[in-house]
Formats: C-alpha cells, structure tokens, sequence
C-alpha cells in the first residue's frame, strides 16, 4: 500500500470519529448567534447582537459577549419535538437555586428570567433559524439566529 494511501485511511478515520456528544442532535448542534429580536414586528434596535446559542446533546449555553470579548454563560437544557422549541431555565447545582444566576436566561432577549418557555420553529434550513415566543401578555418575540459552526 503507497503511503498517500495510508495518510487516506487514517484521514478518514479521524474525520468520522465522534464528535458529538451523544450522538448526532440534528440540525441544531453548533453555536448560533442570535442576530435580531424582533417584538411585535419592530426590530428591538437595543439589542447589540451579542448574545450565542449553544447546543451540544440536551444542553444549551446561552452567552452573552462583552465588549472585551468576556462572556457570561446561562445554562439551560432543550428538546425540539413536532417544530416546538422547549428550552427549560430551572435548573440548579449545590450553590444557586434553580433558575437562578448561571440557570436562568440573559437579561435582554425578552424572556422570563426562568422557567420554560415554547418557542414555535418558523424556519430551520442549513444556517437560519428563525424562533418566535408568544408571552403570557399577548406580545410576539421573534428571534433570528445564524449559525456560527
């Protein structure tokens, strides 16, 4: 066997080795930034777009980038059924109670502080995603995500 051959093999090799945790999530999986929000129908011109969706098996990380390029992550977990997104915030460990600091969702993207929330699917084709949110007041939040990687 040449070696051209050999480097193919192992090439390969590592190229279908596992890189998802638990398995293949589907179109999901990856890092999203959360481009715009949009609130009945009006962009939210206060939002930066500083704010990355996460997914990786059943968890999501929510970070928020400073302008220092800090983050804050917000951990929650998710489940996509029937073109609903379920994204649960109550989550807790032996220091915060749940849904609270690291287990609750970032300031500025018109969710609750915690809890679970629904977000209907409009659109998920290759790097768009598009969410949208109907609060317990009536109001319409649509989120337009495009993926990172």
């Amino acid at each position: 066997m040449k070696p051209f051959s050999i480097f193919v093999i192992i090439l390969t090799s590592l190229l279908a080795g596992c890189t998802h945790n638990d398995g293949d999530i589907g179109p999901l999986f990856g890092s999203w930034q959360l481009e715009s929000i949009e609130v009945d129908g009006t962009v939210d011109s206060s939002y930066p777009g500083n704010v990355f969706w996460g997914f990786q098996s059943s968890v999501i990380r929510m970070a928020v980038v400073n302008e220092h390029h800090e983050h804050v992550d917000y951990w929650g977990t998710w489940k996509l059924a029937d073109n609903i997104l379920t994204l649960d915030y109550t989550h807790s460990n032996a220091d915060m109670p749940p849904g609270t600091s690291d287990y609750r969702f970032p300031p500025s993207i018109h969710l609750p502080e915690n809890g679970v929330v629904s977000l209907s699917v409009l659109t998920l084709k290759g790097s768009t995603l598009t969410l949208q949110y109907k609060n317990p007041a009536g109001t319409t939040i649509v989120y337009r995500l495009h993926k990172q990687f």
